[in-house]
């Protein structure tokens, strides 16, 4: 199954449509995923943005000094199941932001995270439309 290229410039015009198209509070999740994808590095995690098929779940948390900390549950379009775990860093998607990515093993829905680990506070949100209207604007 080949990788569908997109390029940063498609990204950014795909949230731009969504900002256009939604109030401000619906653009949080897609432009934190889509600086989530600009720092995946495909041949250290042996996918690319255009392999994913679905974003399954996700979760979030931020505060005062931080934009973003949120992990999602990603269906490839080779049927791989990965955890991608992003940070902003202090402040906008910093220098000091950071991705990592794990695959799932087989019957799990969520990955096994420790229970002092952030997600156990927020909960997941399953099926984010907001995050897979992203992907189907990157698609078009």
């Amino acid at each position: 199954m080949s990788t569908i290229e997109i390029s940063e410039p498609a990204m950014e015009k795909a949230y731009g449509e969504m900002v256009k198209a939604k109030p401000i509070g619906g653009i949080h999740y897609p432009y934190n995923f889509m600086q989530t994808l600009l720092r995946i590095d495909s041949r250290r995690y042996g996918f690319a943005p255009g392999d994913i098929e679905t974003v399954e779940a996700l979760w979030s948390s931020y505060g005062e000094d931080i934009l973003w900390e949120g992990g999602y549950v990603l269906r490839l379009r080779d049927g791989r199941r990965l955890y991608v775990e992003s940070y902003s860093g202090a402040g906008d998607w910093a220098d000091d932001a950071s991705v990592a990515v794990e695959a799932l093993a087989a019957g799990l829905r969520y990955p096994l995270l420790g229970k002092d680990h952030f997600q156990t506070l927020f909960g997941w949100q399953d099926s984010p439309d907001e995050v897979n209207e992203f992907l189907a604007r990157l698609a078009a």
